[in-house]
């Protein structure tokens, strides 16, 4: 019997995000990466490349008004590509994009249509 742990629901979407982080070496990485859901509290990415588990990373997005570094939770192989599972620390949302209204954490998103288009 599993049950869901998660503090906020995920909306599924489709949308390029930039990602920035420091690799283990300290090198700083910088990829155009896929968000395949966001929640209040987090977003899940595909990455080309694995991401240590609790790193910081930063996404942006100017067409969803999104800009939040948060924690590396899990990063899982997925083929050719890596599912990255991020928690927010910090978020900072532009109110005029996607039909998001607030400006800081907790994040709200009123239109969830505009999450799922390409």
């Amino acid at each position: 019997m599993s049950s869901n742990l998660r503090r906020a629901d995920r909306v599924p979407m489709r949308s390029n995000v930039r990602a920035s982080w420091q690799d283990a070496a300290g090198r700083a990485k910088f990829t155009i990466a896929r968000a395949l859901d966001l929640s209040e509290t987090g977003i899940r990415i595909e990455l080309p490349e694995p991401v240590d588990q609790r790193s910081i990373i930063s996404v942006q997005s100017d067409r969803i008004g999104l800009a939040a570094s948060g924690t590396v939770r899990y990063c899982n192989r997925c083929g050719s590509k890596y599912l990255v599972g991020i928690e927010f620390g910090l978020v900072r949302l532009n109110r005029a994009a996607a039909g998001i209204t607030e400006s800081l954490l907790p994040v709200r998103i009123q239109d969830h249509s505009v999450l799922q288009q390409s």
